[in-house]
C-alpha cells in the first residue's frame, strides 16, 4: 500500500484494496483491518461475513470488463481475505465433483468467483493476498489445483507433513514462537 499512489477520486483508475475480515467479533482483533484500510492511501473497501457475496461479485463484474477491453487494465486491485476459514460462502463447493454449471444457473457463486480471480486475475492485475489458519482449512477452501497460484508463501509453525505440502520441505516445522518461513 505505501507503494500505491494516494486514491483520486476525480480518476477512476487509481488502486483499489478490498479486505475481507473474517474475524469474529469477539476476537482480539477484531476490526484491526478495517482500522488499517482507514490509513491507506488508495481506494479501499472492507466487509465481512454478510458483504462477502456482493464485494466477490463487484470484483467478478470488474475482472471481466477487464478481460474484455481493447486497452490493458493499469490499476492493480489487491484482494486481502483474512480468516479465509470462517467466510463460509468462500469455501469449495464438497457436492461440485468438478462439473461446470450451466451460464443459465445465474451469476457464478462467490467459490467459483475466487477460484476464478486464482486463476486468472493477476494477469488482469488482480491480486490475492490470503490468510488461512491450517492445511486443513485450506483444502476446504481451495481446490486442490489453486495451491499453485500463489506463487509467495508464509509459513509459521505448523506440523511437518502441512509444511511438506505447502512448500516441498518439513522446515516450517522446525520454526520457533514468532517466526516465519518466508
Amino acid at each position: 500500500a505505501a507503494q500505491l499512489p494516494p486514491a483520486d477520486p476525480s480518476v477512476d483508475t487509481s488502486s483499489s484494496i478490498y479486505i475481507l475480515d473474517g474475524s469474529t467479533v469477539d476476537a482480539e482483533h477484531h476490526g484491526e483491518l478495517g482500522r488499517i484500510a482507514e490509513i491507506l492511501p488508495a481506494k479501499t473497501k472492507v466487509g465481512g461475513f454478510r458483504e462477502v457475496p456482493g464485494i466477490l461479485t463487484e470484483l467478478h463484474q470488474e475482472f471481466t470488463r477487464r478481460q474484455e477491453a481493447s486497452e490493458p487494465e493499469t490499476a492493480p486491485i489487491f484482494i486481502v481475505i483474512g480468516e479465509v476459514q470462517r467466510l463460509r460462502d468462500l469455501r469449495k463447493k464438497e457436492d461440485d465433483f468438478g462439473f461446470s454449471s450451466s451460464s443459465s444457473d445465474g451469476p457464478p457463486k462467490p467459490d467459483k468467483i475466487l477460484s476464478t480471480l486464482l486463476k486468472e486475475g493477476s494477469a488482469f492485475g488482480i491480486h490475492i493476498l490470503l490468510w488461512v489458519d491450517t492445511m486443513n482449512n485450506m483444502n476446504r477452501t481451495l481446490e486442490r489445483q489453486a495451491l499453485r497460484e500463489f506463487d509467495q508463501r508464509i509459513l509459521f509453525q505448523m506440523n511437518s507433513t502441512d509444511s511438506s505440502n505447502l512448500i516441498d520441505s518439513p522446515a516450517a516445522s522446525k520454526l520457533g514462537l514468532h517466526r516465519a518461513l518466508f
